[in-house]
């Protein structure tokens, strides 16, 4: 699914040298810090959900995905990256989404750009669509905050979203990631300005090995004022492998 996301969260980090009087060891080195940190970061992933649910509308059963993720550091606060996604549901309907963005780390927050590509080989109502975003993301204690703005050029709409998530570590090798979302509709999604819908996504994912892992999907929808009329509220599931290098 589309992270779609969606939202880059960078988080940079620093050493300090020790002033104890006693040699530095190359893992307190901020040279060696650098030298080992990886030039950039590869994602492959690839699930099933039995929904394609995608900013409150249903868009078919039984979704078969696969994404590959690049991330880039440009520097130590400005990391560039690039994203393909396919989809397939039950029925005459697949989508592919590329995707090019940068985040900033200014400190308390971090900024976020994007341009997004949306091709449908099998004909949708539209062949291609094309879409920029800009996010804004703050941590509050354990809590991480995103909001975004998204506008889309084919349809001449806007859409706003905001992600509440809430990561939390429960062992060496499983996590819980539970995400809140909301979405306002500017004529997105059906015409007018609304409330779109409201969402909850719960990740789980538990580490196979080093560079493996296997993510159970939980999540829900429920359609607001501007949805009320064309969707319904549902319970939806998956799973997704990925190989991180």
């Amino acid at each position: 699914m589309k992270k779609l996301l969606s939202t880059l969260l960078v988080l940079a980090s620093g050493a300090l040298p020790a002033f104890s009087g006693e040699p530095a060891t190359p893992s307190s080195s901020p040279l060696a810090a650098a030298e080992e940190a990886p030039s950039f970061t590869l994602d492959a992933s690839a699930g099933y959900i039995n929904r394609y649910i995608f900013r409150g509308v249903d868009l078919g059963r039984d979704l078969t995905f696969a994404e590959v993720l690049a991330e880039v550091p440009l520097s130590d606060s400005l990391t560039a990256s690039f994203s393909s996604w396919y989809g397939n549901v039950r029925g005459p309907y697949s989508e592919v989404d590329v995707t090019a963005g940068l985040s900033w780390d200014a400190g308390p927050v971090t900024l976020g750009a994007q341009f997004l590509w949306y091709h449908f080989p099998t004909g949708y109502y539209l062949e291609n669509q094309y879409e920029t975003g800009l996010t804004v993301s703050r941590e509050f204690g354990p809590l991480e905050l995103t909001v975004g703005w998204y506008y889309e050029f084919e349809v001449n709409g806007h859409f706003v979203e905001a992600v509440l998530a809430c990561p939390q570590k429960l062992n060496d090798r499983v996590s819980i990631e539970p995400a809140l979302t909301f979405g306002y509709n500017l004529g997105y999604n059906v015409p007018g300005n609304d409330l779109n819908h409201a969402g909850l996504i719960v990740e789980i994912p538990i580490k196979l090995g080093a560079h493996a892992s296997l993510t159970p999907i939980l999540a829900a929808s429920v359609p607001l004022s501007a949805l009320e009329d064309s969707e319904h509220a549902l319970v939806y599931g998956g799973v997704k492998f990925t190989l991180s290098f």
